[in-house]
């Protein structure tokens, strides 16, 4: 995943995970729990998000479905246009 990104754009995210079904690459905001944007790994490698419309501090996730275990997290800064 890239360092920033524009607001409203949206991004591809390379993933080497078990990519199990219902795995997830997610766009959460930072210390939140619900993402803002998701794909599923299985799907799409790399998988394509959907930046938020905020500009702030944001952290891409892979997550395990099966027990939400997060194997990897990247920050990510969003920027106004």
């Amino acid at each position: 995943a890239p360092e920033t990104a524009i607001a409203g754009s949206e991004i591809e995210v390379a993933h080497d995970g078990p990519e199990y079904q219902n795995d997830l690459v997610t766009i959460t905001e930072v210390g939140a729990r619900r993402y803002t944007s998701y794909a599923y790994a299985h799907r799409d490698n790399p998988a394509v998000l959907k930046v938020p419309d905020t500009p702030g501090d944001y952290v891409v996730r892979y997550v395990m479905n099966q027990s939400g275990r997060v194997l990897v997290a990247k920050p990510l800064t969003v920027l106004a246009e």
